[in-house]
């Protein structure tokens, strides 16, 4: 996945998320492209989809989470 999808994807899915769930929303994001944002850094990733640095380590978190866990339904983005 190139820089500017991730990015594009993350700022949707970020912006679109239920009221109160925006972590949650984030954390499902990172696990479920682990493997497409393994290569790309978290901070420019969250920088280009202009949402809170704050986000920075719940994304990584979500990434590195993401070979123990899996999501349980299929979440629209």
């Amino acid at each position: 996945m190139e820089m500017m999808e991730a990015a594009r994807m993350l700022r949707h899915v970020h912006q679109n998320a239920p009221q109160g769930k925006k972590v949650v929303y984030v954390h499902l994001f990172g696990i479920r492209y682990a493997d497409e944002l393994r290569d790309l850094p978290c901070a420019r990733l969250i920088d280009l989809a202009d949402v809170p640095t704050s986000y920075y380590m719940e994304l990584w978190r979500a990434r590195n989470l993401a070979e123990y866990v899996e999501i349980k339904e299929d979440i629209e983005f």
